[in-house]
């Protein structure tokens, strides 16, 4: 939706002009006090008659005001976008945790359609509450896994198969593994998994649960696993000491430096002892402090490893958090502009499977994080609230100099519901059928 700032009252009209050099459209909106939302939620179709419209050019949007007992028109500073010639597919995967408990919600990237993906998960053993989350998805969309939050217990779901009945049959009956948060290989075949705060890796196979051999993860001090899209790395977060503070309310642990397993051959399971890539203390200094590297995620090439860096790996309390961009030859690109105009909003950047191919060579990764910054007004955005939702930032592909930002203004995410707190997104280069 374009929005704007509340100005005037009740009996003005407002010219909303969306335009490029060769297509232009205009809405003209009357101001009734019903409340008036002081937006204009402009649909698909208006946004691809204009990208198609001189894609190189970009956007102009200006919002005028008729007063009409003066006549008078008050014009709006225009502002400009551009859009990428690229359009992203498939369907973004995000945890909805201001439910009772946790949800898994879905939004196809193309019609921005919302829906819940487990419905009615088992109740929890212990306490009955049904709560699915801590997710991770198969590349093809087709499995995702999470636990019951409460028992901790793994479980996974075929997506191709209807779920909205009430506890709907699993790929494998829910099983304790130790472990909250996982990563599955390109294949779907196996999964690598640990903890949210310290403790060892493992891999399991996918279709079981069941651990299976390997050799080089660490067997404590980790968490955050990440498997890169060419099946020959791990990434994770090591170094996390055990007692570190490490209560959930306060957002997790304090320290947290980023690591990568090597894969020795692809036929087996098999990693050489895993290489510091980032230290955690070296960003003390940013504006968003701390000495916690955390959340990292592959890019689809698996040239790069996107994280968050701050206090502490969640926002539950007020922590600052930042994005950043490593490079395999070690360079660290701070995402400035994608963290926010303090430089301290970003949080659990995922990787979109999509790159995007422009005019002069020049190419984009898309990234998904979720942030507590304003979106729009308060009457259709979230201004105020403080409320955790999901953004989307294209990344430039090929960073010109260590240290430049390669970050663009990110969007807000179309689809999700503006009152919820949403989080943890993932994203699937096809919705199942």
């Amino acid at each position: 939706a374009i929005q704007w700032a509340p100005v005037g009252s009740q009996g003005d009209f407002l010219r909303v002009t969306v335009a490029k050099p060769h297509a232009t459209v205009v809405a003209i909106l009357a101001n009734d006090g019903a409340p008036f939302p002081h937006g204009w939620p402009a649909d698909a179709s208006l946004w691809r008659t204009i990208a198609d419209s001189d894609p190189d050019d970009d956007i102009r949007i200006t919002v005028d005001r008729l007063e009409p007992p003066t006549n008078r028109i008050i014009g709006g500073l225009p502002r400009t976008m551009r859009l990428a010639r690229g359009s992203l597919s498939g369907a973004v995967y995000y945890e909805d945790r201001s439910s009772a408990g946790a949800r898994v919600m879905r939004i196809h990237a193309v019609t921005a359609a919302l829906e819940i993906v487990v419905p009615n998960p088992p109740p929890d053993p212990t306490t009955g509450e049904r709560c699915f989350a801590c997710h991770a998805l198969t590349r093809d969309g087709r499995y995702i896994w999470g636990v019951q939050v409460g028992a901790i217990n793994s479980v996974s779901y075929d997506l191709t198969t209807d779920l909205s009945g009430d506890s709907p049959p699993p790929r494998y009956p829910p099983t304790p593994i130790g472990a909250d948060v996982a990563s599955f290989d390109p294949t779907g075949t196996y999964f690598v998994a640990g903890t949210m705060w310290s403790g060892p890796l493992a891999i399991f196979d996918a279709t079981t649960s069941a651990a299976v051999a390997s050799t080089g993860l660490p067997g404590a001090g980790s968490a955050y696993p990440s498997w890169s899209p060419d099946g020959m790395h791990i990434a994770f977060v090591g170094d996390v000491p055990l007692g570190n503070d490490v209560e959930s309310a306060a957002g997790g642990p304090l320290v947290g430096n980023l690591y990568v397993a090597d894969r020795l051959r692809a036929a087996a399971l098999d990693f050489v002892a895993p290489r510091i890539v980032h230290v955690g203390s070296s960003l003390a200094a940013t504006p968003e402090g701390g000495t916690s590297d955390t959340h990292p995620t592959w890019s689809p090439d698996s040239r790069f490893v996107a994280f968050q860096h701050g206090t502490r790996p969640f926002t539950w309390a007020p922590n600052p958090g930042a994005l950043y961009l490593l490079d395999t030859d070690g360079a660290v690109h701070r995402l400035d502009t994608a963290s926010g105009p303090s430089g301290t909003a970003g949080y659990w950047p995922t990787f979109a499977p999509d790159i995007t191919r422009e005019a002069g060579d020049r190419s984009y990764y898309w990234v998904a994080f979720y942030s507590r910054r304003d979106y729009g007004n308060a009457m259709l955005g979230t201004q105020g609230t403080g409320v955790k939702q999901l953004w989307v930032v294209a990344i430039d592909a090929n960073p010109d100099q260590p240290g430049a930002d390669p970050s663009f203004v990110p969007y807000w995410l179309p689809g999700q519901n503006i009152r919820t707190s949403n989080m943890s997104a993932f994203w699937a280069v096809d919705v199942p059928q």
